[in-house]
């Protein structure tokens, strides 16, 4: 069935008027656009149409909500649904010519739909059609309960256009290819699931690779059903279909029908109440996904019991093919037959989870299943709202970047021009997105990337440091805890279980690193300490926090745990923390001129706008004139005055820092840069050792100023 023959009386030929044909005079006032296109004058009129299935009504129903609203542009124009657009006319026969994009005004909200710029293919213009067709059929049988069951009937549609993108791929992605090459000398999972008969699976033990899908998804609440020592022979025996959860069902019948027959699903292929067989196979997660032919994404399953196959009509997800005619005079119009979409969003349950991160990088290729099913490899995306393939934006996000500089490092730096040292500063960026994410279990803080870190050590030839970088670690070590977070923090560093050098050290908490801007044209400080040189780092094991229970590791001094050892300038200033200052810093963000309510403890040429601490603590000369000169952004509250804690005059509240500069970074608004320092305080009461407390900003005065003359020589800081 054709597009067209889809559309009502109203849609299938869209004519747009100059507005100033308009006869009602008010539409004068429509000067944003130049075209307009009443469409439906009722509500019953729009209504009956999307009853009678038409493609573009329930396409634009889609992008409107449900309740009327006062519309200016509807009582202007006498609509309901009305469509606004620019004159597209003169670009009509232009090899040139740019997308088109159309406004929706109606008094169910407003809206837009946009033009598929790509030629849709004849191959792709048949699985449209059928898609449509199956789709529809699905829909109007679920609505009146005579639809066939899921997942059959209402999978096949997204499953078809998917089968598309993942055989374009094979063909002709030279990076995707490179990234996962089907071979069998890549590393398998000791387990896959068989599922040649989707309706009797079985769990098999593997000696080779071979083709398998990987699923990435939710556990949530609700029963686990999982493969435990007891009933682990029975699973390799088979397991009834009907016993599974819906998102393991509908992960095997996808699997089945894009054409492999195993699929890899963590609660069934690994034994989870097996210590050892746990430890082993999460120890190889970044493998099991990166070498997984195609990873299925359950975006929208909130657990293993949601599913992610759901009856939708798919009319309000593919393209419409229409046509348009642009009046120019009352003789004259330009014709176009084009594809118009919208978009389509829905809540994905997978973003917010911590280990799910380490998967989305590390797999290759990738179908999600949410509100529309998508596509992502290397090298394209597409989804049903936007079916055609097209390239990957450059910098679409701290994962996407990662994804590069794993599996084509070399490509990274010519797509974005990137120096290579930026592949540290797209590690941080992720490491951002993951602190945003949650955990189930908190001691897996470390243990979520470990994948992620074994890769780019391979790739790049680094050495890991307890999510940190030794060739970075300046830079890794200006990590801070930001504001807008009420998760607690664990202080792993207290329980000797992780460096407090480590971001991991405070546990699933919101981790940023400020921006320092490297204008050579700005001024600098006539006198600048030498920053911090790392002489030597080591980490005793990849992931200290769950070593941190082993007898082996628990034998170790800290100081055989894990070092940095910095050599720098040291300045010795006082912290404090002032309730007045306390609450004004965290309730209120600082900008370059919004400095407004500062109270008077604080000196404006001291506070930094480059961070936003959930921690903040004041700097001060440790000399009898006690001038703020900096700020700092600690890790956890270590000193007793806290926001909503009663604070004293008495000095119990202040206690002695090390400063350690990394960075000199000039600061907009301000007259002469700041120093980002590390802060630093003894292990231990005599202690050589020290430990991190958090990041700092200081003036120039802050480090040249005051009656202390420490500062200008060099000395080795050995922290833990």
């Amino acid at each position: 069935m054709r597009s067209e023959e889809m559309l009502c009386g109203k849609c299938r030929s869209l004519r747009f008027l100059p507005t100033s044909w308009n006869q009602r005079e008010s539409s004068r006032n429509l000067s944003f656009t130049t075209h307009i296109c009443v469409l439906h004058e009722s509500r019953e009129s729009f209504f009956a149409s999307i009853a009678e299935a038409c493609h573009l009504c329930c396409l634009i129903q889609a992008q409107l909500g449900t309740r009327e609203y006062a519309s200016p542009e509807c009582d202007v124009l006498g609509a309901f649904v009305a469509l606004l657009a620019e004159d597209a006319s003169g670009f009509m026969a232009s090899k040139w010519r740019p997308s088109l994009h159309i406004s929706i005004a109606s008094r169910l909200g407003n809206g837009s739909l946009g033009e598929v710029p790509e030629e849709v293919t004849d191959e792709y213009a048949e699985a449209l059609r059928a898609n449509l067709e199956a789709g529809r059929q699905s829909w109007q049988g679920g609505r009146t309960g005579r639809g066939a069951s899921l997942p059959e009937n209402v999978s096949s549609p997204g499953l078809k256009l998917a089968r598309l993108w993942r055989d374009n791929c094979l063909a002709n992605h030279q990076l995707c290819n490179l990234a996962s090459p089907l071979e069998s000398s890549a590393p398998s999972p000791t387990r896959l699931l068989n599922v040649a008969n989707p309706n009797r699976p079985f769990l098999e033990e593997t000696s080779a690779w071979q083709p398998y899908v990987a699923l990435s998804y939710c556990w949530g609440l609700g029963e686990k059903f999982v493969t435990l020592r007891a009933n682990a022979e029975d699973h390799r025996k088979g397991i009834a279909i009907e016993m599974l959860p819906k998102t393991f069902k509908h992960a095997i019948y996808a699997t089945h029908q894009l054409g492999y027959s195993h699929v890899w699903i963590d609660a069934l292929c690994i034994i989870q109440d097996d210590k050892a067989d746990l430890g082993k196979e999460l120890g190889h997660m970044g493998d099991i996904y990166r070498h997984a032919a195609l990873t299925l994404r359950a975006a929208s399953a909130i657990s293993s019991h949601a599913g992610f196959f759901h009856n939708r009509n798919p009319l309000q997800l593919h393209p419409c093919r229409v046509r348009v005619t642009w009046d120019t005079s009352p003789d004259i119009g330009a014709v176009l037959n084009i594809h118009l979409t919208g978009t389509c969003s829905g809540h994905n349950y997978l973003t917010n989870r911590g280990w799910i991160l380490q998967e989305d990088v590390l797999a290759p290729r990738a179908i999600t299943f949410g509100s529309q099913v998508s596509w992502r490899c290397m090298e394209t995306t597409a989804d049903e709202t936007r079916p055609i393939p097209v390239p990957c934006e450059v910098a679409e996000s701290g994962a996407h970047n990662m994804r590069r500089w794993l599996y084509a490092s070399q490509h990274a730096m010519e797509k974005r021009g990137a120096l290579e040292k930026e592949k540290f500063g797209d590690w941080q960026e992720m490491v951002c997105e993951y602190s945003d994410r949650e955990l189930s279990v908190k001691t897996d803080t470390l243990r979520a990337l470990s994948g992620l870190a074994d890769m780019f050590s391979q790739v790049h030839g680094t050495t890991y440091l307890a999510g940190l970088w030794r060739e970075n670690a300046v830079s890794d070590l200006c990590w801070y805890v930001s504001a807008n977070d009420k998760r607690p923090v664990q202080r792993f560093h207290n329980m000797l279980a992780a460096p407090s050098w480590s971001w991991a050290s405070v546990g699933k908490v919101r981790i940023r690193f400020p921006t320092p801007n490297w204008e050579l044209n700005k001024p600098k400080l006539d006198r600048r300490p030498a920053p911090a040189v790392l002489r030597h780092g080591f980490c005793a094991s990849r992931d200290p926090i769950n070593a941190a229970s082993e007898t082996e590791f628990q034998n170790l001094s800290v100081r055989d745990r894990w070092l940095l050892k910095l050599a720098g300038p040291v300045r010795r200033l006082t912290m404090s923390l002032r309730k007045e200052y306390s609450e004004w810093r965290i309730n209120n963000a600082v900008y370059r001129d919004s400095r407004a309510g500062m109270p008077d403890v604080v000196s404006a040429s001291a506070i930094s706008s480059r961070i936003d601490p959930r921690f903040p603590a004041l700097l001060h000369l440790p000399d009898s004139s006690r001038r703020m000169v900096g700020e700092v952004a600690l890790d956890y509250p270590i000193l007793p005055a806290i926001p909503g804690r009663a604070v004293s005059d008495r000095r119990d509240d202040e206690m002695e820092v090390f400063c350690l500069p990394l960075f000199e970074d000039f600061l907009d608004g301000l007259p002469s840069p700041h120093i980002l320092c590390l802060i630093l305080a003894p292990f231990e009461l005599g202690s050589p050792l020290y430990r991190r407390l958090g990041i700092g900003y200081l003036t120039e005065e802050g480090w040249f100023g005051g009656e202390a003359g420490d500062g200008e020589s060099l000395v080795e800081c050995e922290i833990v």
